[in-house]
């Protein structure tokens, strides 16, 4: 692949930072709250962990596939 522009390219691809740090900001911690309902709650998020998890990594991957496919664009 041939870059007319290869400096904006690698500008760009370094902004492939930023949607890591949006999507680690916008992790929420959540804090414990002592009520009947709760173990439920907590017992159906275990179930789910593993999953959130996988789809918050492929909706991080996709972010910076996309900012990678726009410096591309960008660049040639």
């Amino acid at each position: 692949m041939t870059l007319l522009n290869p400096i904006l390219f690698w500008a760009a691809a370094a902004c492939v930072s930023i949607p890591v740090l949006v999507h680690l900001l916008m992790r929420r911690r959540r804090r414990p709250v002592p009520w009947g309902a709760m173990q439920f709650l907590l017992q159906a998020y275990r179930k789910q962990r593993k999953r959130m998890k996988l789809e918050q990594f492929l909706l991080l991957a996709g972010r910076c596939l996309l900012v990678l496919l726009l410096a591309a664009a960008l660049g040639k």
